[in-house]
């Protein structure tokens, strides 16, 4: 009977030389790999200006008066006062009147009306209104004119005129005649100490712009 013949076993495969891990000299400089950059954040974009609307109305312009003006002075509103002017509710001519405080010296005031006086459509345009003042010698009571809102030249000026009573005051407009006016009254008060019996200024009451009105004649001599 035959032996069988067992085979040798096999030797195991050499390992594989394993590489040793490379060590880093202090002299070599490793380079530094940036980091991934983070995605900017969505952030909404800054608001634009809203295109002007063309369709949008512009701002109203100041519209002229028409002739016949009458202004009685019942409320201050239609008038802008600058300096010593007081609406005075009860010492008009007829009711409130605007007065300027002659006991304030060495000072200048102005009472300008907001709305500026188209005059046309008369031949003749005068301004009427009544006065009423008790001043210093100095003191100086004006009624001005403009075409332009900004540069004034006077109608008429009272140097230390008293006027005890109320007495009606009548400017020819027929220079300006066909231009758009406004109207200022201005009182300068000279330096020195204001009367110190009663009241001290100027007042103004029942202003007027119309057509010039005829004068009455004088009656005839005998009658």
């Amino acid at each position: 009977v035959a032996v069988p013949v067992q085979p040798a076993p096999a030797e195991p495969a050499p390992a594989e030389p394993i590489d040793p891990v490379p060590t880093l000299s202090p002299d070599v400089a490793v380079p530094v790999q940036p980091a991934p950059a983070e995605p900017a954040p969505n952030l909404p974009a800054p608001a634009q200006p809203a295109p002007a609307d063309p369709a949008a109305p512009a701002a109203p312009a100041v519209v002229p008066l028409s002739l016949p003006v009458v202004e009685p002075f019942v409320a201050p509103q239609t008038w802008q006062a600058v300096g010593d002017w007081i609406f005075n509710p009860q010492g008009g001519y007829s009711g409130s009147a605007w007065f300027a405080d002659g006991r304030s010296r060495n000072d200048v005031s102005t009472l300008t009306a907001t709305q500026p006086i188209a005059l046309v459509g008369v031949p003749q345009p005068e301004l009427r209104f009544w006065e009423r003042a008790s001043v210093s010698d100095g003191d100086r009571f004006a009624v001005e004119l403009s075409t332009d809102g900004v540069n004034w030249v006077p109608l008429v000026q009272q140097v230390g005129q008293q006027v005890p009573d109320w007495q009606l005051q009548v400017i020819d407009l027929t220079p300006y005649n066909g231009q758009t006016v406004w109207l200022r009254f201005s009182y300068a008060s000279a330096p020195g100490a204001a009367p110190k019996n009663g009241e001290h200024g100027v007042w103004i009451d029942e202003l007027s712009v119309a057509q010039m009105q005829p004068q009455p004649e004088a009656p005839a001599e005998g009658q």
